[in-house]
């Protein structure tokens, strides 16, 4: 089967879809550059810094000074983040962009889920009843461990239930079963 020239998922051409991303989008990019932070989210940042000035993406401290190593959470956030760093440069921007890239992800597969389960319209529901959730929206911009690993977790949902349908979209779920 042969696809068209500008083919485009059907999920793409939905009217919901394109209302969820817009949701997303203005959930994850409003309120997000007030001064100050979590304390744990200006932990991390410090940790994905140190990785990327001393190139050692194996060793985690906060300070030089502070001979403490942290080994409390795995290392996915902070090679990510650490390698956005080396990309584009240390900035407030930089630490919140993997975050508010799965943040947005995360709504999009919560209306993917949905309208696996139901169709369109109980995943454009579910996509608002998640909006609901204050804590949610909150740290989806802010470098917690908390909002890339939900957004795993959904993600291998979605693909397992395509998975179901379609088996070959059980592979698809295994990238995303792989969180710290």
């Amino acid at each position: 089967m042969q696809r068209k020239k500008g083919y485009l998922p059907q999920f793409l051409r939905e009217p919901q879809f394109l209302a969820t991303f817009l949701i997303a989008i203005a959930l994850v990019a409003v309120k997000k550059w007030e001064p100050g932070d979590n304390l744990d989210a200006i932990w991390y940042s410090a940790v994905s810094k140190n990785v990327y000035e001393t190139g050692d993406f194996h060793h985690f401290f906060i300070s030089r000074h502070w001979g403490t190593t942290v080994a409390n959470h795995m290392p996915l956030t902070y090679w990510i983040t650490g390698a956005v760093f080396m990309l584009f440069g240390p900035s407030d921007f930089v630490v919140r962009l993997y975050p508010m890239i799965c943040g947005i992800l995360s709504y999009l597969f919560v209306y993917l889920i949905g309208r696996e389960i139901k169709g369109q319209h109980f995943g454009l529901c579910s996509v608002l009843a998640l909006v609901l959730a204050y804590g949610y929206s909150k740290w989806n911009g802010s470098l917690m461990q908390d909002v890339p690993l939900v957004t795993y977790l959904l993600g291998a949902s979605y693909f397992f239930l395509r998975g179901l349908r379609k088996p070959i979209m059980f592979l698809a779920a295994g990238p995303f079963s792989w969180r710290e």
